[in-house]
């Protein structure tokens, strides 16, 4: 006489607990990961606050430095045309808001002849 599993398995709704919890493991462990570019923090809310109420594009390049800085993990970054193309900002528009930034005192700018400036950005507590 052979037995068939099938006719002694418990139903669905009747797994003993260990089972379960062995399943949402396995459900969390299968999550997909988030890809994309994003904004490393924490971003002082004062210093983008200061930085929002400038005119023109400064906030665009506002964040743009932010984000270069999450990615290089350091304060200082060479600000390059081409990130800012990618935030709608052009060389012009880099200038002038630079220029704001900084008399804002919310950065400094290193600047050589015909390199991308060298923008550090100043800590909160030497802004606020």
């Amino acid at each position: 006489m052979s037995i068939d599993p099938k006719q002694i398995a418990l139903p669905d709704g009747l797994r003993p607990e260990s089972a379960l919890t062995k399943e949402k493991v396995v459900e969390k462990a299968s999550r997909k990961r988030i890809t994309g570019r994003f904004l490393r923090g924490p971003i002082p809310l004062e210093w983008l606050m200061k930085a929002s109420q400038l005119s023109g594009q400064a906030l665009h390049v506002a964040i743009a430095i932010w984000f270069l800085t999450g990615v290089k993990n350091t304060n200082s970054v060479q600000l390059s045309n081409k990130l800012l193309s990618e935030f709608g900002v052009n060389r012009y528009s880099k200038r002038r808001a630079l220029r704001q930034l900084t008399s804002a005192d919310l950065i400094s700018v290193e600047q050589g002849r015909g390199k991308s400036p060298v923008v550090t950005v100043l800590e909160c507590s030497d802004v606020c």
